[in-house]
């Protein structure tokens, strides 16, 4: 009730713009969404410019027009939601925006076929025709990255890898697997009737088109996001 007063008082004003600091940060899960949804439809409604800092990317992606990730207080990239989210400019915008995180993987840039694919495990795995380009700026040294929801462990890419499952988190909406190859673990989600056993052998498979790669010396950043 406090902020609902609080944007009353600054509403009254007729500001040019709103700076709103984590004004929904201290609320329970429940008050969140229903204060997120408050604050979109009064943007909509009155059309305000509205800066908004937060350090929850879900809340940033479901409130913004475009959103501006910073680390260090450098701007790593401004963007609208879907371009941060889908084709990410480093890997520490990847790593920061998403849940469940991104997977990163170290990898070896290859030749393959005429075209550039990666190594990783043993496996030689062609890249898409949009990643060739990076590929060939990186050098032999890369990391690839992939989201949890362009995994499967029953799906048909050309793109696959032989693992084991570590765990399954059934959260009755979806199921969180964690799956192992060689060293690397990998968080897939998938449908709450995939429900594989600790120690299971499964195949995982890659969607190519939301394949993402960098340079591994941007590693460091990605460490320093998970610690």
């Amino acid at each position: 009730q406090a902020q609902r007063v609080g944007l009353a008082r600054a509403l009254v004003r007729n500001p040019a713009v709103f700076l709103l600091d984590e004004p929904i940060s201290h609320l329970d899960t429940r008050q969140r969404y229903r204060m997120r949804r408050f604050i979109k439809s009064l943007h909509q409604k009155f059309n305000y410019t509205m800066i908004y800092v937060t350090h929850d990317q879900e809340e940033a992606l479901a409130l913004a027009d475009r959103v501006m990730v910073m680390s260090d207080g450098e701007i790593q990239q401004m963007a609208v939601p879907d371009e941060v989210y889908a084709r990410p400019k480093n890997a520490f915008v990847a790593g920061f925006v998403g849940e469940p995180p991104i997977n990163f993987f170290d990898c070896r840039v290859v030749t393959a076929n005429g075209g550039w694919g990666i190594e990783f495990e043993g496996r030689k795995l062609a890249l898409p025709e949009r990643l060739h380009a990076a590929a060939q700026a990186i050098g032999d040294a890369g990391l690839a990255a992939i989201r949890p929801h362009f995994l499967s462990i029953d799906g048909d890419s050309p793109l696959r890898l032989d693992g084991k499952v570590f765990i399954t988190e059934e959260l009755q909406d979806q199921n969180l697997i964690f799956v192992d190859v060689g060293d690397t673990r990998f968080t897939l989600v998938a449908h709450p009737s995939v429900t594989p056993k600790r120690g299971e052998a499964v195949p995982v498979s890659i969607d190519p088109e939301h394949l993402l790669l960098f340079p591994r010396s941007q590693a460091g950043k990605v460490e320093s996001i998970v610690a």
